[in-house]
């Protein structure tokens, strides 16, 4: 017994009511009661493999502790924080649904269902990007494209489009146009 009691200078000893604070701090289930360590300096905690059962078991549970053979888990690292995150927000989340799931399903589902129906729309709406002038350019003949690049050719320099390129193409007295 003395034993412990001289140990006891490296613990602080504590008794917690329940098992919520416990469960969000090491974010899993403990059962009531239970033993844990809780080394608050870097958030690590350590839990007995085995249940305690005796004063016997109960000291060198403290004794792997301190001589550092006991598992120890949590901390404070950045996949541990990711993890707090993620297990902050899935509580927050269950405690809106157990305690209104109405107001749950409407704050959740309302903009799941906006997002959806903003993807629905997204995938199957129809381009408009002039893809069918390039389908209608692949299934010209070569004579056929070469038509039609004279044709550009001649808009480009400004001279009309005329059906037989042997007629002289007629010139109007720019007196003889109509006014409107």
């Amino acid at each position: 017994m003395l034993s412990f009691f001289l140990r006891s200078r490296d613990f602080q000893f504590g008794h917690m009511d329940g098992n919520d604070y416990i469960n969000s701090l090491i974010m899993s289930e403990v059962p009531v009661p239970s033993l844990l360590i809780l080394n608050t300096s870097n958030e690590q905690y350590f839990v007995p493999e085995e249940p305690v059962e005796s004063l016997e078991q109960m000291l060198m549970f403290f004794t792997s502790v301190l001589d550092g053979s006991a598992p120890a888990y949590g901390g404070d690292g950045i996949f541990q924080r990711i993890k707090r995150v993620a297990f902050d927000a899935r509580s927050t989340i269950m405690s809106v649904f157990r305690s209104s799931p109405l107001l749950g399903c409407f704050l959740f589902g309302l903009p799941l269902g906006v997002i959806s129906l903003m993807c629905y729309g997204i995938c199957t709406a129809e381009s408009d990007d002039g893809s069918e002038d390039v389908m209608k350019r692949e299934a010209l003949t070569d004579e056929e494209e070469e038509e039609e690049e004279e044709e550009q050719q001649r808009l480009t320099e400004g001279t009309p489009n005329t059906e037989d390129p042997g007629e002289p193409v007629q010139h109007k007295n720019p007196s003889e146009k109509k006014v409107d």
